[in-house]
């Protein structure tokens, strides 16, 4: 029995399938915001060809396996317009013989239409966009950039980056290019190459500085310590009202020199009051000597206490008593019109201190050599002065002794001294028991407007001068009283301070002597100003009567002034004042008022 080949499947031919790419879509934006643009004219279609006859090829029929799937003629193609073809076939693969092939696929001849053949045409060229109707036109030149306006120059040169510096030329290696260098020699080596005396000179200056550093410190340390130890009170006020002429006192220093707590004195006798004006170069200086019971009109001012003081006339140093030194101060500036810079307050009655009623600014310690050799008597002079000193807040002890310097090296006549002008001396209001100083108001202007304006005294006229010496009257050596006691009236005035009764003390003692012979008592009151001897004061006109009295009390000096208002009087500063019958004809004594001796600060 003859066996039959197994029947082969054809295999199966894909039919090519024409892939179109799908149009793209048109952006809405886009579609929205383009101009309209007309249409061109419609293009006739293109004439298809007809297909060329291919003649059958003569293939053996293929039986169809039930395992064979058979391709779609067509298919719908996805929206991606590629079809996915299986990755494996069913088709069995081929033995020997010839290849079947399956029949092409009829195609349809084009359908038969009665339209005319297109006629090819030109399209007509497009319109021009809207708003570019007018002629093209070449865009304008780009301007420069700013700063480039002027011709190219050639640019700096590059600074070398941050942090880089130029390379340094090797260093020689020592042993090729510089013989080796020899290592220091170390402290113990110097010291071992030193002499003996060197080494001792070395520790003697070491020595000697640290002794030095010691000393200096002892020093810096005592003067911070004396400074913070001193007495201060607030007291200055230099911008009152008072103060005249502010803007010529810039280069001018103003001192409030007070010496309080005399020995042996109580009450305004206790208090000396003095105005030290030091030029800016310190090349002169003005010392004006104010009575203590001076009437002056104290303005408003501060107690200690911060209690508000109503303004008052009153002598000056009860300004400082029932005051403060704040009060003091605007009673002198009142008076004067000067500015107050510096306070300085002088304790007297205290047993270091060198200073005296007549010049306080004696009390100024002195820096000298011989004292900085001496650290334990400069540590005594330091604190023994700021236990005395009382000073305002804007002072120091460096101004003090810088004081004290300029008043001992000015030369001879740079320190030019007076007293405020007095128009009556040994005042006592009707009623009252003390005897007070009237200032003249005049003279005192024109002093101290003076000074304001020039730092010095004003020139006295020839003619004033010579109208001083002929209204002043010195005793005469040979003089002899010529006036009996009972026609001489006088004053007696008690200037002891032992008493604040003018009916008891020395004044009331001496007062009723002088009536047991014979004179006129008019008054007795006390006199609270420092008196260093008994004095007779008279007024040119009363020298007679002066004479008489004098007579009378031998150990009293005669002191003409014209400003005790035509009588005489008498000051009493000793409590056993003696007092002796007189006659006329008899000597005058010549007792003269001791001779002011000169003092280191004061002249």
């Amino acid at each position: 029995m003859a066996t039959s080949a197994p029947a082969v499947a054809d295999p199966v031919v894909a039919v090519p399938v024409e892939r179109r790419p799908l149009p793209p879509a048109a952006p809405a934006a886009a579609t929205a915001a383009a101009p309209a643009v007309p249409e061109s004219s419609p293009l006739p279609p293109r004439p298809v060809p007809a297909p060329v006859p291919q003649p059958p090829v003569p293939q053996s029929p293929v039986p169809q396996s039930p395992a064979a799937v058979a391709a779609p003629a067509t298919s719908e193609l996805p929206a991606s317009g590629i079809v996915a073809g299986p990755t494996t076939s069913a088709v069995p693969a081929q033995t020997a013989g010839p290849r079947p092939t399956l029949p092409p696929v009829p195609v349809a001849p084009p359908a038969e239409t009665d339209r005319p053949a297109p006629v090819t045409r030109t399209s007509a060229p497009v319109p021009p966009l809207p708003g570019t109707e007018r002629a093209q036109r070449h865009s304008a030149p780009v301007p420069p950039l700013p700063g480039t306006e002027r011709g190219a120059r050639p640019s700096a040169p590059v600074p070398p980056l941050p942090g880089l510096r130029p390379s340094a030329p090797l260093p020689p290696i020592p042993g090729l290019d510089v013989p080796v260098a020899k290592p220091a020699p170390t402290r113990a080596e110097r010291r071992a190459a030193m002499s003996p005396l060197r080494r001792r000179l070395g520790r003697s200056a070491v020595a000697i500085g640290v002794l030095v550093g010691l000393v200096g410190a002892f020093y810096v340390g005592l003067y911070f310590y004396a400074d913070r130890s001193t007495d201060r009170v607030a007291a200055l006020t230099p911008g009152a009202p008072e103060v005249l002429a502010p803007q010529l006192q810039v280069d001018e220093t103003t001192w409030l020199v007070l010496g309080t707590g005399g020995p042996g004195a109580e009450g305004p006798g206790a208090v000396t009051t003095q105005l030290l004006r030091v030029a800016d170069d310190g090349d002169s200086a003005v010392l004006l000597d104010v009575p203590p019971t001076a009437l002056v009109d104290t303005p408003e001012c501060r107690t200690p206490d911060g209690d508000l003081r109503q303004p008052v006339t009153e002598p000056l140093a009860d300004a400082l008593l029932q005051g403060g030194p704040s009060c003091l101060v605007r009673a002198v500036q009142q008076l004067s019109g000067l500015r107050v810079d510096h306070l300085l307050d002088v304790d007297l009655g205290a047993g270091q201190a060198a200073g005296s009623a007549a010049c306080p600014t004696d009390a100024l310690p002195v820096a000298d050599l011989a004292m900085l050799a001496n650290p334990v008597r400069a540590a005594s002079v330091l604190l023994d002065a700021a236990g005395d000193l009382t000073l305002d807040h804007d002072t120091t002890l460096a101004d003090l002794r810088s004081l004290g310097a300029t008043l001992r090296d000015l030369p001879a006549g740079a320190l030019q001294r007076t007293s405020v002008p007095v128009a009556r001396v040994g005042y006592v209001p009707t009623g009252g028991t003390t005897a007070q100083v009237l200032l003249d108001g005049a003279g005192n202007r024109d002093l101290f407007d003076a000074v304001i304006r020039t730092g010095a005294l004003p020139e006295v006229a020839d003619d004033a001068a010579a109208t001083t010496a002929a209204t002043t009257v010195a005793p005469e050596a040979d003089a002899s009283v010529t006036l009996a006691p009972s026609a001489v009236t006088l004053t007696v005035l008690d200037a002891t301070g032992d008493t604040t009764d003018p009916t008891t003390g020395a004044g009331a003692t001496a007062a009723a002597a002088l009536q047991a012979q014979g004179f006129v008592v008019g008054q007795v009151a006390l006199e609270p100003a420092r008196v260093a001897t008994s004095v007779v004061r008279y007024a040119p006109e009363a020298v007679e009567q002066a004479r008489t009295v004098a007579a009378a009390v031998p150990a009293a000096v005669l002191e003409p002034s014209d400003a005790v208002g035509g009588g005489v009087q008498l000051v009493v500063a000793a409590p056993d004042l003696a007092v002796q019958p007189v006659a006329v004809g008899a000597a005058v004594p010549t007792t003269s008022a001791p001779a002011t001796a000169p003092t280191a600060t004061c002249g």
